[in-house]
């Protein structure tokens, strides 16, 4: 009787054995799998980061160029109206500037 519960004994052991090393491998195999998935959270996360930084990259030159074009538009505007004055000044005297002109006389 004794040999068979040593006997018994010995095989529950030897079964917790197994289930042990399985645990260990399944705990390993667990393991690794969390680090590829840390691994490509932080890849995610950079590419990320960089996907802002270059958006901001871009929004500022976006707002860089378009000053410089409201600023072209604008020199464009005035010196479009010098002209027109200019070319209103050399057509003749305007009705206004005669009238001053006369009252000087």
């Amino acid at each position: 009787l004794l040999r068979e519960e040593g006997e018994e004994g010995r095989e529950l052991i030897m079964e917790l054995h197994s289930v042990i090393e399985q645990l260990r491998h399944s705990n390993q195999t667990k393991a690794g799998e969390i680090e590829t998935l840390l691994g490509s959270a932080q890849a995610l996360k950079k590419h990320y980061e960089d996907s802002q930084r270059e958006l901001a990259e871009q929004r500022d030159r976006f707002e860089k160029e378009k000053m410089m074009l409201m600023q072209t538009q604008q020199q464009a505007t005035i010196e479009a109206q010098y002209k027109m004055i200019q070319e209103l000044r050399s057509a003749g005297p305007s009705v206004g500037s005669a009238n001053n002109m006369g009252g000087m006389m």
